[in-house]
């Protein structure tokens, strides 16, 4: 799905272990592709609490003012973490500045990413 110049969709990476793992990406000409899964797993945390490291994204689809991305994840009672396109341009900014890029290993496409441990959300 896009919005003026910005596309949002989910791809799979291969891991270091072999496995195909599903990441959220987003990209805008000239590219490379932005990874923004851990960030949104970031504010999925803050929003809802700890979540597996065996979480993925399941889905996307379009809102009026911006995104759903569902989460297979069974911790969660509502599985779907909604971000604005306001959100999604400050992620991306974000990313850009102090990511890096990495290559696919399976097919060598370049992407930014910018790993990092989110906090976790105490009752």
């Amino acid at each position: 799905m896009e919005i003026d110049d910005t596309a949002v969709f989910i791809g799979r990476l291969d891991s270091e272990t072999g496995s195909r793992v599903t990441h959220l990406f987003t990209f805008q000409p000239p590219g490379p592709a932005i990874d923004i899964t851990d960030q949104v797993f970031a504010i999925g945390v803050k929003e809802k609490g700890t979540m597996s490291k065996t979480a993925s994204i399941s889905s996307l689809s379009k809102l009026n003012d911006g995104v759903k991305i569902g989460v297979a994840f069974t911790g969660w009672t509502d599985q779907d973490i909604k971000l604005t396109w306001s959100q999604i341009y400050d992620i991306m900014r974000e990313v850009k500045e102090k990511g890096v890029v990495r290559k696919d290993l399976r097919w060598g496409t370049s992407y930014i990413e910018k790993k990092f441990k989110p906090e976790t959300k105490t009752n």
